[in-house]
């Protein structure tokens, strides 16, 4: 299920209310520094047990919940850079 942008804003503002993490969405006060982490974090959510959309939610502290946001964060990745990032792994990747 493709959510629209409105619908997502509001699911993303109930998840921030609920001032707690859950099995399928995640608090990072600022982006990754190690994309290993990231990678991980990714893989984490694709295998949640609710088997839904998952959220990585970046700019939220996860211990005051205060929404700082990412949007000058130097090692913030746009999009393009998150897609190529991911997409290298895909070709990389080999399961045994």
């Amino acid at each position: 299920m493709k959510l629209q942008d409105s619908n997502l804003q509001d699911v993303i503002k109930e998840l921030i209310s609920s001032k707690r993490e859950g099995g399928y969405w995640d608090f990072k006060k600022e982006w990754y520094i190690d994309k290993g982490e990231l990678l991980l974090d990714i893989l984490c959510m694709a295998n949640n047990l609710e088997d839904r959309d998952t959220y990585i939610i970046l700019g939220v502290e996860d211990s005051t919940w205060n929404i700082n946001g990412v949007e000058a964060d130097p090692k913030r990745l746009k999009l393009n850079n998150l897609s190529q990032f991911i997409s290298n792994k895909k070709r990389n990747m080999r399961l045994i």
